[in-house]
C-alpha cells in the first residue's frame, strides 16, 4: 500500500521531469545531428576502402583460377549500380590475375567510357575484341572510343564488324554513321541513320534524324535535308536539338547549296588621312620629291565572287580584288592593286573541309610596276566543339619586284628583293558569346631573296575581338605582332650607323565601328596603326591611317 501511494506522489514529479528534459534532448540532437553526417561522410571512403580490401582478401583466398572472376563479378555488381568508380580498382586487378577473361576488359572498357577516358578505354577494348572477336559488343565500344579520340577510319571499320555481328544493332548503326560522316562519305552516313532510328526510334531520335539531315545537306539535297531537320524540330520542340536543328536549316538558307547560286560583289569608297605616306623612318629626312609626310587620299576597292560549282564533298569558284588609291598632292604614291584567284574545296566531314587556291597579283606605283606576285594559300578548318573553330594556314607567292634597284651599282645584287615568300600559321575563332566574337593565333614568316638583303625570318600572332554594340552599332580591335630576324646587315644605312643584323619588331592596332544604314549598304570608321621598331633607321618608322567608308555588297 505504502508502495503504491509512493508512486502516486512521484508520477507528477516524473512528468514533470520529463517535460523539462525534453527540449535539452532536443537540443542535444539538433546539435550533433551536422557531427553524426560529418562522421558518416568522412568514413565513407573508409568503408568502400575497406569493402575494396576485404574483395581483395576474399578473392586471394579463392582458387587461383577464381580470383579474376571473383573481382570480376564483384566489379559487375557495382558497374550495376551506376558505380564504375568503384568497380575500375576492382577490374584493373582482375585483369592481372585473369588477363584472358574477355568480359572483364569489355566491362574495363565500358566503365572508361562512361568516365569518359576514351584514350585509356582504347586498351583493353581491343583486349575484349582480340579475345572474343565474335562479340558485337566489344566491337560497337571499341568503335565508340576510337571515334571519340578522332580515329574516324578506324571506329568505321569496328562499327561496321559490330553490325556484321549483330546487324539490329542501332547504337552500332548511329556511331558508324556519325564516323562516315566525318569521313565526307554522306551517302553511306544517311543510310545508318535512318536505319537506326527504324530499329529503335525511342533512343535514337532525334539524333538520328539531325545527323541525317547534315549528312543531306552535305549531298545537296535541300529537300531530305529539310524534312529530316523538320522531324528533329517536332521530336523535341524547345530542345537544343530543336535550336541546332533551326540554325542548320537557316544556314542552309543563307548559303543554297545549288549550282551557281553563290556570288557576290562589294564595292567601297572612302577618304583616308595618311600620316606617313612614304613610311619615312622617324630618324630620316623625307627627301625633296616629298613635299611632307602627311596626305589625305581617296580609296576604292571592288571584290566578286562566282561559286563555280557544288556537290556532296566538292566545290569550286572564282575571286578577284581591285583596289586603288589617289593621294591628294604625292601622287607618286597613289596606289592600284590586282588581285585574282580560283578555289578547290573538299570536305572532310560535317564541318570541316581543306581549301587549295592559287593565285596571282599586280601592284603598281603611279602607274608604273612595282611588284608582280604568284602563289597559292591552302586552308584546313576544323570545328573543336564547344572550344571554337580553327584553321591551319599557309600561303607561299614568288615575289617579283619589278621597281628600279637603287644606287650604288656594286649593291645592286645585295638589294634584290626578288624571292620566295611563305607564311603559316593556325587561327582559332571562339564565339563568347553571342554578341562577343574571339579570334587570334600563331604565325610563321620565312623569306628568301635572290638579294641578301631581304632573307629573313619571323615569327608573330594576332589577337581580336568583334562585338555588337548598340543601335546596330558593331566594333572590332585587333592587335598584331611580327618579329623579323634578318640574316644580314642592311646596306641602307645612314652615316655612323652601325652595321648589325636588322631586327624588325612590327606592331599594327586595327580598329573598326560600323553601322548599316539601309539594306546592304554599310558606313565604317577605320583606323589602323603600325609602328616598325627597327635598328636600321631607315626602317624605323610609325604610321596612323584613319578613313571614313562606305560598303556596298550585293549577293550571298
Amino acid at each position: 500500500m505504502k508502495r503504491q501511494l509512493v508512486q502516486i506522489l512521484l508520477l507528477p514529479i516524473r512528468q514533470a521531469v520529463q517535460v523539462f528534459l525534453l527540449p535539452i534532448r532536443q537540443a542535444v540532437q539538433v546539435f550533433l545531428l551536422p557531427i553524426r553526417q560529418a562522421v558518416q561522410v568522412f568514413l565513407l571512403p573508409i568503408r568502400q576502402a575497406v569493402q575494396i580490401l576485404l574483395l581483395l582478401v576474399v578473392a586471394s583466398s579463392a582458387g587461383a583460377a577464381d580470383e579474376g572472376l571473383v573481382l570480376r563479378a564483384q566489379a559487375a555488381q557495382l558497374a550495376t549500380a551506376g558505380r564504375c568508380d568503384a568497380a575500375l580498382p576492382l577490374l584493373e586487378e582482375a585483369r592481372k590475375r585473369s588477363p584472358e577473361d574477355a568480359p572483364a576488359a569489355l566491362l574495363q572498357g565500358q566503365c572508361l567510357l562512361h568516365a569518359k577516358r576514351y584514350q585509356d578505354a582504347l586498351e583493353p577494348l581491343r583486349d575484349a575484341v582480340r579475345l572474343a572477336p565474335d562479340s558485337a559488343d566489344a566491337a560497337l565500344h571499341l568503335g565508340m572510343a576510337e571515334y571519340h579520340v578522332g580515329d574516324s577510319s578506324a571506329a568505321e571499320a569496328s562499327l561496321a564488324r559490330a553490325e556484321q555481328l549483330e546487324p539490329d544493332n542501332a547504337q552500332a548503326a548511329l556511331y558508324r554513321g556519325l564516323a562516315l560522316l566525318d569521313l565526307a562519305r554522306e551517302e553511306e552516313a544517311a543510310d545508318r541513320f535512318d536505319h537506326a532510328s527504324r530499329i529503335d526510334t525511342a533512343n535514337m531520335e532525334p539524333m538520328a534524324s539531325y545527323y541525317a539531315g547534315l549528312a543531306h545537306q552535305s549531298l545537296g539535297r535541300a529537300a531530305e535535308a529539310e524534312a529530316a531537320l523538320r522531324r528533329v524540330s517536332a521530336l523535341a520542340p524547345g530542345s537544343e536539338w530543336d535550336r541546332q536543328a533551326e540554325a542548320a536549316l537557316a544556314a542552309a538558307q543563307v548559303a543554297p547549296q545549288t549550282y551557281g547560286t553563290r556570288r557576290w560583289f562589294v564595292a567601297q569608297g572612302g577618304l583616308a588621312y595618311d600620316s606617313n605616306v612614304a613610311l619615312v623612318g622617324t630618324d630620316v629626312t623625307s627627301p625633296d620629291v616629298i613635299s611632307g609626310k602627311s596626305d589625305g587620299r581617296g580609296e576604292w576597292a571592288l571584290e566578286g565572287g562566282l561559286e563555280l560549282f557544288r556537290d556532296g564533298q566538292w566545290s569550286a569558284g572564282v575571286l578577284a580584288n581591285y583596289f586603288g588609291s589617289a593621294y591628294f598632292r604625292e601622287y607618286e604614291f597613289d596606289e592600284t592593286y590586282v588581285n585574282a584567284s580560283f578555289w578547290l574545296e573538299r570536305r572532310l566531314g560535317s564541318d570541316s573541309f581543306i581549301r587549295f587556291q592559287p593565285m596571282f597579283g599586280t601592284i603598281y606605283y603611279d602607274e608604273e610596276d612595282y611588284l608582280r606576285f604568284y602563289g597559292f594559300r591552302a586552308d584546313y578548318l576544323h570545328p573543336w566543339g564547344s572550344a571554337g573553330t580553327g584553321n591551319f594556314w599557309l600561303r607561299y607567292a614568288y615575289n617579283d619586284y619589278l621597281y628600279p634597284i637603287a644606287p650604288p651599282p656594286e649593291e645592286k645584287s645585295f638589294r634584290n628583293r626578288d624571292g620566295n615568300d611563305v607564311w603559316f600559321g593556325y587561327d582559332h575563332s571562339y564565339e563568347v558569346t553571342s554578341s562577343t566574337l574571339l579570334e587570334g593565333g600563331p604565325l610563321g614568316r620565312y623569306y628568301d631573296a635572290e638579294g641578301k638583303e631581304w632573307d629573313l625570318r619571323g615569327f608573330g600572332g594576332w589577337i581580336g575581338v568583334t562585338q555588337h554594340l548598340p543601335a546596330k552599332f558593331a566594333g572590332e580591335l585587333e592587335f598584331f605582332f611580327e618579329h623579323d630576324r634578318y640574316e644580314h646587315r642592311s646596306s641602307f644605312l645612314l652615316p655612323g650607323e652601325s652595321s648589325k643584323k636588322r631586327r624588325d619588331n612590327l606592331f599594327r592596332i586595327r580598329a573598326v565601328i560600323e553601322r548599316p544604314i539601309v539594306k546592304d549598304v554599310i558606313a565604317s570608321v577605320i583606323w589602323t596603326y603600325w609602328n616598325n621598331d627597327s635598328n636600321t633607321d631607315v626602317f624605323n618608322y610609325q604610321r596612323h591611317v584613319v578613313g571614313a567608308y562606305i560598303t556596298v555588297a550585293f549577293g550571298d
